[in-house]
């Protein structure tokens, strides 16, 4: 029997409209009764039933066909977006269906004066403004931003940005976040806890924010504090959880085997939420919803870089890297023209503090994995502009969640100023120097010629490195006379990744480090080189026990754990010396050295 002939057999049977059963019918492929306002198969699986608004849904018989003039209008419209017409013709379609709008070129201003030259310390480029009015970036060649738009506001001059909490040199003003408001903050947030008792969330975010946020200052605790407890912006499940992720492994009261376990729990849900936040509508094109992914992002990736999950930990810099490149936070606030006049102060001091903690983390990763650097220095750029908006004097307090797990070393010990900005100021700039080592000595460059680097290049950097060890204030340095007591874990291996650069800028050049077959590089003695390392391993050797005996080896840094990892290969090598006293001293160092990194990697 034909289809025509069975239906026509059932009149009183309807024909289903499939076209408005509800998105959760549709998507799993069921049967939808289309009730209204939730339909039977919904009810049943306790899902949400949205129904699609069927005044917007047109049939292909009710679709305009396309006319010469529509398809004309079209392609003006793209030869504009390309670059490639001088006009931009009129049409009926909304004024936001092209990044390349009005009012995105309203917005946006000439780099320099006609007649200028183009200064050295970097191009001004454009921020552009999404349909949604989300600040975007878009190069000269991207097809969606297009060429330069010709409107400008009247005053074509690059202005610089104004600053809360620093000048124009970088000195520290008064501050834009009352870190007295803190508590207040924390207080209020204590009900927003998820997945764990909030006893447990606060102790863990406390962990974190004391022993592994001061080195990388990736979050800012008065913001994020604040945003938990009003639900700002700057505050998500995702970040929350990568937060207690990493703050287990610096938490006091849990075992080895239970610390692992609970911190890949809370990754598993860091990992869901982001899955889930990611389902929806793209929530990552503002600076404030980038920001929280970009945060939680290089905070997992320090945790598994940590725990041995390399490849992991690559990955989450990586998808962090490519956020900030989004969002344009690569490049310089004060070379930036355009979408700029939608940052707010505060959206601009977190944009330069996200760039520097991504910077001094990308040195970090590419360093342990031998890899070259995937994020590039500013152009012109001082790390004196970072904002100062707190007290850094603030007094630094280990934490434990039970006062009887502290250690008597640390039961009077006494409060030192955390000097956190100053020290984060002071890594960025040391960073600098290692981006050049990195690539310099360890590049492709090098590697593929299985030449020993240019004497030239290893004189400048190492008058780098003492310029900027004189240079360090001495609140935060860690010189020949070391104190009786280790000051807080981030001053220890600012100090510590100082020495490690020495012997990374002097290693190529000692025999272990260089090819036995081919001469020491030209006016470096290779005694002198293996004189300088090995005076910076017996330093980094001293700066390890003190830490040790004040906090213990279990609160080391992916950072310390590299560090101790580079100083023991340089004194492995040592052990073939021909000097009796070197080897014996060696010898001692390469097997504490052992012993830490198994204290440390858990």
């Amino acid at each position: 029997m034909s289809g025509a002939s069975s239906s026509s057999s059932h009149p009183g049977r309807t024909k289903r409209k499939y076209d408005f059963a509800c998105t959760s019918c549709r998507r799993r492929k069921a049967r939808c009764g289309g009730e209204k306002p939730i339909c039977s198969q919904c009810r049943e699986n306790g899902e949400q039933c949205i129904f699609r608004d069927t005044s917007t849904i047109l049939t292909s018989s009710l679709r305009p066909k396309p006319t010469s003039n529509n398809l004309e209008s079209r392609v003006q419209r793209i030869e504009h977006m390309l670059g490639l017409s001088s006009t931009f013709p009129a049409s009926s379609e909304p004024a936001n269906a092209s990044l390349a709008s009005s009012s995105v070129a309203e917005s946006q201003v000439q780099s320099h004066r006609p007649g200028t030259s183009t200064p050295t310390d970097g191009a001004t480029y454009h921020l552009s403004v999404a349909d949604s009015g989300d600040i975007v970036f878009f190069g000269t060649t991207s097809l969606v931003n297009g060429g330069s738009l010709s409107e400008t506001t009247g005053d074509d001059t690059v202005t610089e940005p104004s600053y809360p909490g620093v000048d124009k040199d970088g000195a520290a003003l008064p501050q834009a976040f009352d870190s007295s408001c803190i508590p207040v903050f924390q207080a209020l947030a204590f009900s927003k806890h998820v997945s764990v008792l909030p006893q447990i969330g606060s102790a863990l975010l406390d962990a974190f924010f004391c022993y592994s946020s001061p080195l990388y200052n990736v979050v800012h605790r008065g913001i994020f504090t604040r945003d938990m407890a009003l639900g700002g912006q700057y505050f998500s499940n995702f970040l929350l959880m990568a937060l207690y992720t990493s703050g287990t492994r610096m938490i006091d009261g849990l075992g080895e085997v239970e610390r692992v376990a609970q911190g890949n729990l809370f990754a598993g849900w860091a990992r869901s939420q982001l899955a889930t936040e990611l389902e929806g509508p793209s929530k990552v094109t503002t600076i404030r919803e980038s920001s929280k992914f970009v945060e939680g992002l290089l905070v997992l990736s320090g945790r598994e870089c940590a725990m041995g999950n390399t490849s992991q930990g690559w990955l989450y810099s990586g998808m962090a890297f490519r956020m900030i490149q989004d969002m344009g936070i690569h490049l310089s606030s004060d070379r930036a023209i355009g979408g700029t006049t939608k940052l707010s102060p505060e959206d601009r001091m977190l944009r330069d503090r996200l760039f520097w903690s991504a910077f001094t983390w990308d040195k970090t990763i590419s360093l342990s994995l031998g890899r070259e650097p995937a994020f590039p220095l500013r152009p012109g750029q001082s790390p004196e502009k970072i904002v100062v908006d707190q007290d850094d004097s603030e007094p630094w307090t280990p934490f434990f969640a039970s006062p009887f797990n502290m250690p008597l070393t640390l039961q009077e010990y006494s409060n030192h100023p955390g000097h956190i900005m100053l020290t984060f100021r002071h890594l960025a700039k040391l960073n600098i120097i290692t981006h050049s080592i990195i690539n310099d000595l360890y590049g492709s460059a090098w590697s593929s010629s299985r030449s020993l680097p240019p004497s030239q290049s290893i004189q400048d950097l190492s008058a780098q490195l003492s310029g900027w060890f004189e240079e360090l204030p001495s609140q935060i340095k860690l010189d020949t006379e070391l104190p009786a007591v280790c000051p807080p874990p981030h001053i220890f291996s600012l100090n510590l990744l100082y020495c490690t650069s020495w012997i990374l800028l002097y290693r190529p050049s000692t025999t272990s480090g260089a090819d036995s077959a081919k001469p020491p590089t030209a006016g470096i003695v290779e005694a002198q080189a293996s004189e300088i390392c090995n005076s910076k391993s017996e330093h980094a050797f001293k700066l390890l026990n003190l830490f040790g005996r004040t906090f213990g080896f279990n609160k080391m840094s992916y950072i310390v754990m590299y560090s101790v990892f580079v100083t023991a290969g340089f004194d492995l090598s040592l052990l073939k010396s021909d000097d009796p006293a070197v080897k014996q001293e060696a010898a001692l160092r390469v097997e504490a050295w052992l012993a830490m990194l198994e204290q440390g990697a858990i």
